[in-house]
């Protein structure tokens, strides 16, 4: 069977965390915490570290086995088949939500006069391909892609520092703590996408012990760089926009693409 390295493990975790993120969290979280949302994405992240490594766990007791046969060993083979079942309709949903999603972003930002039935198309063939050809090298396309889309975004919000209004950020914690949590419940839900992908992944991982402890650092250091840039995202839509006007915004870092 086909083996990922643990490097190629972190990568592709954090651009799954990252593509699913980076785009709507702004608006997600300012909806519920206003101006001090950027302050809940990090905590929000965070929460999904102990689901990681509990899945991860899983790998060590039961190396080279896929999440449908560690669940017929734990659970007995119809309680299995079910779980597998369900973790199988959850991820095609899911999937078919951010294909729609790719579809709708190129088509509202890049070709607006292009019908969205081409986009979905080719996120399709793209898909399928990728498939074809495996895990590795869908782990090494991250591998060139991911770093790509953080530089971009990076640079992204450095050339967007000129643009910024002042006081847009105050007054901090002006309504206490508690839109802060509800905030940090709204990202959790992104946090615990990973699992879906965790889960997918445990029958390719390494089992030695070595790279077991690698992989184990692999889930904190994703989660926490793609919290970061999350948190980062917000916090300069914010400065940029206002809150009231990023939480209109879905796709704010875009039009902070085009403004630069």
């Amino acid at each position: 069977m086909e083996r990922i390295s643990t490097h190629q493990f972190m990568t592709l975790g954090a651009a799954v965390l990252m593509g699913t993120t980076f785009l709507p969290v702004a608006s997600v979280v300012n909806g519920v915490a206003g101006r001090d949302g950027w302050m809940s994405v990090l905590p929000g992240f965070v929460v999904g570290i102990p689901f990681g490594l509990m899945v991860l766990s899983l790998v060590e007791r039961y190396p080279r086995k896929n999440l449908l046969q560690i669940s017929e060993t734990l659970l007995g083979k119809w309680i299995g088949k079910i779980i597998g079942a369900i973790y199988i309709l959850i991820a095609g949903y899911f999937g078919g939500l951010l294909l729609g999603q790719v579809g709708d972003i190129y088509q509202a930002s890049v070709m607006p006069l292009t019908p969205i039935a081409v986009f979905f198309l080719g996120g399709l063939l793209i898909i399928i391909y990728l498939v074809k050809c495996g895990v590795e090298v869908f782990a090494r396309f991250s591998e060139v892609i991911f770093p790509l889309v953080v530089v971009a975004i990076v640079l992204n919000l450095g050339l967007s520092i000129p643009r910024i209004e002042q006081g847009e950020l105050y007054p901090i914690l002006s309504e206490g703590l508690k839109p802060l949590f509800w905030g940090g419940l709204k990202v959790v839900p992104y946090a615990l996408t990973y699992i879906l992908f965790l889960a997918g992944m445990v029958a390719y991982l390494p089992t030695n012990k070595q790279e077991f402890a690698q992989l184990k650092k692999g889930i904190w250091r994703g989660f926490i760089l793609v919290g970061v840039l999350d948190t980062l995202v917000v916090l300069m839509q914010i400065l940029v926009f206002g809150p009231t006007e990023t939480i209109r915004l879905v796709y704010g870092i875009l039009l902070l693409g085009n403004m630069i």
